[in-house]
């Protein structure tokens, strides 16, 4: 990366509307930029240092200072005497600053794939780097960079995600950075409403981006105040992209904003499993563990295979479709990488040994992927109980708690309530906003422990029973008071189970 000075930073400020005051004086404005951070635990000698946040203390800027820090960049004045740049929106000047220091190379050297989504996100996201891995090992190249909430993937190692589906900006950048540096020449990417919203991604030129669903989430004082706000957030991914790829199967009028918001991309296709599209699947043969079918698209018919079953997996594999091709990966590639994706975490099935009970582990944690699982269940298990095993997160989405309860208390034939990330909220709490919201005549457990919880519904499931673990997947972590501590994945609790009855 080129080097830069503080006063290209103030330039690069005011040319994009943000800059109110800069208070540099003529023997600190050639200082070079050495390092860009907003966290005053990680400041070195030369660093450019950012005021972010509502709950931002002043002793931040004091201890980051102490640390080397040359100037700061607030939306208000924190101290006298010290190089200041002041903007007037902190998130959108945090975006400009890092894409700077960066110097925005993944717009240059990485064809960016973006999705966004209420459910759906991580499973296409891993079709799509499975496609694109395919063909990429055919021509000797890198393999696609990934973020998701599963894993990220840099162009040289493979490690575990925080929760946040979106990186904060300079963690963005800097792993994007990492895959261009390593030779990326592709890179596919969860695009959470939030990231768009408080500009995360606003740097990003995506090649294509994609808007799988919308459904009621993430609605709070802390998140989206309204679903207004929620869907707007979704549509900005098509400002920032060359192609859109919009799902025919969403509402109509979801359809007709996402069309209105994608009018200044170059292109607009779509895909859909019900009806008519640019993509479209026109024949299902749907199993617990695959998925057989046909797309029609171009004039021409074409049959998969997909190693993993649920119906509703298959609009997101005619997405993955509908994606790769449009940015010129050849079939046979899209064809054997969705034939051999599996995605850790969802749709994953255990056969008990010692009864004929089937358990579903899969990450499902809010309204459309609940529905979904359910219904993928019920059409491949017919007249089969169900035991539902779930909980919903502390301090957000608050909406999930009546969504989940009423979804619980309609399908469900047995449910445990357990724990899920609290984050510091009493769990107390969250059940009983649960509970308001299931039947009183419901065969309904609570365990706090979720170990014991998933334990539980192994030991009283019966013949013709399906068990649906859900919210964690691979997560084998929790966090229930404010601290992150290890645990037991679902699958593996499943996988114990299964060794001591066999």
């Amino acid at each position: 990366m080129r080097e830069k000075v503080l006063k290209e930073y103030a330039e690069c400020l005011k040319e994009n509307g943000l800059l109110s005051r800069c208070d540099l004086q003529s023997d600190v404005q050639n200082q070079i930029v050495k390092y860009v951070s907003y966290n005053s635990m990680d400041v070195k000698l030369g660093t450019l240092f950012i005021c972010k946040g509502a709950a931002f203390k002043q002793e931040y800027l004091h201890d980051a200072i102490e640390k080397g820090a040359i100037c700061y960049i607030a939306e208000k004045k924190m101290i006298d005497d010290f190089p200041v740049i002041l903007v007037s929106d902190i998130r959108k000047a945090i975006s400009d600053v890092s894409a700077l220091y960066f110097d925005e190379i993944w717009n240059d050297k990485l064809q960016m794939i973006g999705l966004t989504g209420t459910k759906g996100k991580s499973t296409t996201v891993t079709f799509i780097k499975a496609i694109i891995d395919d063909y990429c090992q055919a021509k000797g190249k890198t393999l696609c960079g990934f973020l998701s909430g599963i894993y990220n993937y840099d162009g040289e190692k493979k490690y575990r995600n925080s929760r946040m589906t979106t990186p904060e900006t300079i963690e963005l950048h800097s792993q994007l950075a990492k895959c261009a540096d390593n030779g990326c020449e592709y890179l596919v990417m969860e695009t959470s409403s939030q990231g768009l919203k408080y500009h995360r991604t606003k740097a990003l030129k995506y090649k294509i981006g994609c808007l799988l669903n919308i459904g009621i989430d993430h609605i709070s004082s802390a998140e989206h105040p309204d679903m207004d706000d929620y869907i707007d957030s979704k549509m900005m991914i098509f400002g920032q992209s060359e192609i859109a790829c919009i799902n025919n199967d969403m509402e109509r009028d979801y359809i007709i904003k996402a069309k209105e918001a994608a009018k200044n991309c170059k292109k607009i296709v779509t895909y859909s499993i019900k009806g008519d599209a640019d993509y479209r699947c026109i024949k299902a043969d749907i199993k617990a563990d695959k998925i057989d079918f046909e797309v029609e698209f171009k004039g021409q018919r074409q049959s998969l295979s997909l190693n993993m079953g649920g119906g509703h997996n298959l609009s997101n594999a005619v997405a993955a479709i509908a994606i790769t091709d449009s940015i010129g990966i050849p079939f046979e590639h899209i064809r054997e990488g969705l034939k051999n994706s599996k995605v850790a975490g969802r749709m994953e099935i255990y056969k008990l040994p010692n009864k004929r009970t089937e358990v579903v582990v899969d990450y499902a944690h809010n309204q459309l992927s609940y529905q979904s699982l359910i219904k993928s269940v019920k059409e491949i298990h017919p007249g089969w109980k169900v035991l539902f095993l779930f909980s919903c997160v502390g301090k957000k989405a608050f909406n999930r708690r009546k969504e989940v309860g009423e979804i619980a208390s309609r399908e469900a034939d047995k449910i445990i309530i357990t724990e899920d990330n609290c984050f510091g909220e009493d769990f107390a709490n969250i059940r009983d906003d649960i509970m308001k919201h299931i039947s009183e005549d419901k065969d309904v457990e609570v365990i706090y422990d979720r170990a014991a919880a998933v334990r539980r519904a192994l030991e009283v499931s019966g013949d013709d029973w399906v068990v649906l673990l859900t919210g964690y997947g691979i997560d084998d972590y929790k966090n229930l008071k404010g601290t992150t501590e290890k645990t037991m994945t679902d699958g593996g609790i499943v996988e114990e189970y299964i060794k001591i009855h066999s």
